[in-house]
């Protein structure tokens, strides 16, 4: 619920422990990619080239690289406009 309320407004990982990098790809249910970052502390705010996506389910690609290891990760999160 990207919505300004400081609560949920942005789509992010949440331990961030010993992770060097990440690579964060969204994609909506059409497979196009709309937002992507190596940005950890960024996360998704819900836009997609300064433009709002609608509500929905979108599908999210994690790639990191830990101490000495390297991992994916994938699921998927829920839009939610007001």
């Amino acid at each position: 619920t990207p919505d300004g309320d400081q609560f949920n407004d942005l789509f992010l990982p949440i331990n961030t422990f010993n992770i060097r990098s990440c690579n964060l790809k969204i994609f909506n249910r059409w497979g196009k990619l709309v937002h992507e970052t190596d940005d950890l502390e960024k996360g998704w705010d819900g836009n997609s080239k300064n433009s709002p996506c609608n509500s929905g389910v979108y599908f999210w690609i994690a790639e990191f690289a830990a101490e000495n290891s390297r991992k994916n990760s994938k699921g998927w999160v829920q839009l939610i406009r007001n």
